[in-house]
């Protein structure tokens, strides 16, 4: 019951991460530039917030959905190997 979701400032990625929430899921996490990082901490929409360069930093304790709204293969390859 968690979700990755990066480009999460995206209105795609907001509203996806709205419909999580109101359907109790238990972890949406979102992943965003610095410049970003401000703002959607302030939705209230994720349990956490990282930003890109601290993909190392996610926490890989449970299963995982990755929504890639960024399309960035590099990224996504690191949070593959991470997870």
């Amino acid at each position: 019951n968690s979700v990755i979701i990066s480009c999460a400032s995206s209105k795609t990625a907001l509203a996806l991460a709205y419909c999580l929430r109101m359907r109790d899921m238990r972890y949406v996490v979102g992943l965003t530039s610095p410049e970003h990082l401000d703002f959607v901490k302030s939705t209230d929409l994720y349990h956490e917030v990282f930003t890109y360069d601290s993909v190392d930093d996610l926490p890989n304790s449970r299963t995982i959905v990755y929504m890639d709204f960024k399309c960035d293969g590099e990224l996504r390859q690191k949070i593959t190997l991470r997870m």
